[in-house]
C-alpha cells in the first residue's frame, strides 16, 4: 500500500514539474482523500490557488492546519485564501494564529492589522501595527497605518505623534498622512520645502 502511495505521489510531483497541473492536482486530491498527507495537502492547495480554485484551496489548507497545527506558512496561506474568498473574520483568525506561532515575523501581524482595517475595526488594528513597528522600526508603513487608524478612532494626539515620527523617517509619507487625515494643522510638523 505504501509503495503505491509513494509511486502516485512521485507521479503527481513529476506532473507538477512538467506543468501538467490538472493531472497533478487530481492525483494529489485523490491521495489527500485516502491519506492524511501533509505534503499532498500543501501541493493540492498550491495548485488549487494557481488554478483559481480558492474554495478547494481553503479546504485543503484547513485540513493541513488540522494535521500540522504548528505550520505557520499554512496558517498564513489559509488567511490569504479566506481573505480572497471574502471571509474576513476567518482570515483574521488564521492570521492571528500565524502571528502567535511566529511572533518575530511581521507578515502575520501586518496581515492581521490589514484585516481589522478592512473590517473597519481600526482600534483592533493598532496593536498588531505596534508589533510590526517593533519588528520594522525603520519602515514608514506601520507608522502611516497607525496614524490612519488613530485618526479613525478620533485620537488626534496619536496622529500628531505618528506624523512627528514619520517626518524623521519619511517626510513624504508624513505629508501623505496629513493629506489623508485632512488635518492641515499638522503641516507645521513637516520640514520646510
Amino acid at each position: 500500500m505504501r509503495g503505491g502511495f509513494i509511486a502516485l505521489w512521485l507521479e503527481a510531483v513529476l506532473f507538477r514539474l512538467l506543468g501538467l497541473n490538472a493531472r497533478a492536482a487530481a492525483i494529489f486530491h485523490h491521495l489527500l482523500n485516502l491519506h492524511q498527507c501533509v505534503s499532498c495537502a500543501r501541493h493540492y492547495a498550491a495548485l488549487a490557488v494557481q488554478r483559481g480554485m480558492r474554495a478547494e484551496a481553503a479546504l485543503a489548507l484547513e485540513q493541513l492546519v488540522q494535521w500540522a497545527p504548528q505550520d505557520v506558512d499554512a496558517w498564513f496561506e489559509l488567511g490569504c485564501v479566506r481573505d480572497d474568498l471574502g471571509h474576513k473574520h476567518d482570515a483574521g483568525e488564521a492570521f492571528r494564529q500565524a502571528a502567535r506561532l511566529q511572533p518575530d515575523e511581521e507578515r502575520g501581524w501586518y496581515a492581521l492589522a490589514r484585516m481589522h482595517m478592512d473590517l473597519g475595526e481600526f482600534a483592533y488594528a493598532i496593536t498588531p501595527l505596534r508589533r510590526v513597528r517593533e519588528l520594522m522600526p525603520l519602515s514608514p508603513l506601520p507608522l502611516y497605518l497607525m496614524g490612519l487608524c488613530q485618526q479613525r478612532c478620533g485620537n488626534e494626539a496619536a496622529v500628531r505623534e505618528a506624523v512627528r515620527r514619520l517626518v524623521e523617517i519619511d517626510p513624504l509619507r508624513a505629508a501623505q498622512l496629513i493629506e489623508e487625515t485632512g488635518n492641515e494643522r499638522l503641516r507645521c510638523l513637516l520640514p520646510p520645502a
